[in-house]
């Protein structure tokens, strides 16, 4: 079943996916949640959306490539901030 969920979910754009997690974040963040809660959504939202994973199409592959180390960057940011 895992297995099946996580095809599913190659298969809905990356863009799509990552309005999905961006409102979960601002949401939590909105409902007043612990910060390393918002921060671990954060680090949910690019590992699904921009690390590049085995069995992901062409388009995730590409997505993941060209945006995969500016979320690292915001990644990086947020942790030398705290």
């Amino acid at each position: 079943m895992k297995e099946w969920t996580e095809s599913l979910g190659s298969l809905v754009h990356p863009e799509h996916r990552l309005l999905s997690w961006v409102s979960m974040v601002e949401d939590a963040a909105k409902q007043g949640q612990p910060e390393q809660h918002v921060a671990k959504l954060m680090q949910l939202m690019v590992d699904d959306v921009a690390t590049e994973k085995e069995g992901y199409g062409s388009y995730n592959k590409t997505f993941s490539k060209q945006w995969g180390k500016y979320f690292d960057g915001l990644m990086k940011r947020k942790q030398s901030i705290n």
